[in-house]
C-alpha cells in the first residue's frame, strides 16, 4: 500500500510569496505552512510562476486603504484568473506522484463601488447594496467605535 499523498492548498493570500500551503499535519511536518515552491519538485520555470503571480496578485490590493476597492479592472481580474488556473495546471501536472493539490482560491472580480471610488478616493463610502455592510459584518474604518465599545462595556462589569 502507497503511503498517502501531500495535501497541498492552492490559494493566494496579501502579504505572501507562496500560493502552496499545507493541508493537512503530514504535509506541514514536512513543508512547513505557508509552502516554499522551490522545496517541492517544481520546475524553475514553475517557480518563477509562483513568484510572478503572487507580486501580481499584490496588485490587487489597494495600497492606500486595503478595506476600499482594488484597483483592478474585470480585463485585468480575468487575465490574472487565467493565469492562475494555467498555474494550477502546471503544478498539479508536475506534482502528479505523491501530492494532492486543492484550489481553494476564489476568482478575482472588479469591485462593483470601484468607479465610486476613483471619483472620490477621500470622501468614499462603500453601497448599502454590499451584503457584508448590510448583514453589519466588520469594516475596518469602524474598528475605533467597535474597540471603544468593547473597552466600555468591558470596564462597566468590572465596577
Amino acid at each position: 500500500m502507497s503511503e498517502p499523498a501531500y495535501l497541498l492548498r492552492y490559494f493566494f493570500e496579501w502579504g505572501s510569496a507562496t500560493c502552496l500551503w499545507s493541508g493537512d499535519a503530514r504535509t506541514r511536518d514536512a513543508f512547513g505552512y505557508p509552502i516554499n515552491a522551490r522545496h517541492l519538485p517544481l520546475s524553475d520555470a514553475t517557480v518563477a510562476e509562483i513568484e510572478r503571480l503572487c507580486t501580481w496578485y499584490q496588485g490587487a490590493l489597494n495600497q492606500a486603504y486595503p478595506p476600499d476597492p482594488s484597483p483592478w479592472r474585470q480585463e485585468e481580474c480575468d487575465r490574472f484568473n487565467i493565469a492562475a488556473r494555467t498555474l494550477l495546471a502546471a503544478i498539479r501536472q508536475e506534482l502528479r506522484q505523491g501530492f494532492t493539490v486543492i484550489d481553494e482560491r476564489e476568482n478575482l472580480r472588479e469591485d462593483p463601488d470601484l468607479d465610486a471610488y476613483l471619483r472620490d478616493p477621500l470622501g468614499f463610502r462603500r453601497s448599502e447594496e454590499r451584503p457584508s455592510n448590510r448583514e453589519g459584518y466588520f469594516h475596518p474604518r469602524r474598528l475605533k467605535d467597535c474597540t471603544l465599545g468593547a473597552k466600555e462595556s468591558n470596564n462597566s462589569s468590572l465596577e
